[in-house]
């Protein structure tokens, strides 16, 4: 009868230990979204506020990501969001990734974006209440 309630007690204890795990399971998974949500919040905040304070600045959004090249940059596909022109031109690695939002002051004579031509960066998980158009 003994060994029976230890059993009976380890299982208890078992899944009362798994029901916590799973409470700070849920919770960290939580808080890890919220503070991705609030991180992509504030590039779009520093995104916004570079765009008012560039009188010439585009916002262009990277369609895809073709090929590495040479330099160690990469060939991107961006879209101008003003006339959604399409255009590849070349940016370092890792700088953009599918979907990302730039803002930029041009496109380099070369076809390439600089990082003079770069005033900002912004994911694409852009908060449904950022403020698209000046």
């Amino acid at each position: 009868m003994g060994t029976v309630l230890w059993l009976v007690g380890l299982a208890v204890a078992a899944a009362v230990v798994a029901g916590i795990v799973w409470i700070f399971r849920d919770r960290a998974a939580g808080l890890d979204q919220r503070l991705r949500a609030a991180e992509q919040a504030s590039r779009w905040r520093f995104l916004q506020q570079r765009w008012e304070s560039e009188p010439m600045a585009r916002l262009a959004t990277v369609q895809q990501v073709h090929a590495l090249t040479q330099n160690g940059g990469c060939q991107v596909r961006i879209v101008w969001t003003d006339s959604y022109h399409a255009e590849d031109v070349e940016i370092e690695h890792d700088q953009a990734d599918a979907g990302d939002y730039l803002l930029l002051r041009g496109v380099g004579p070369f076809g390439s974006i600089t990082r003079q031509e770069l005033l900002a960066h912004a994911g694409a998980d852009a908060p449904d209440w950022a403020q698209r158009g000046r």
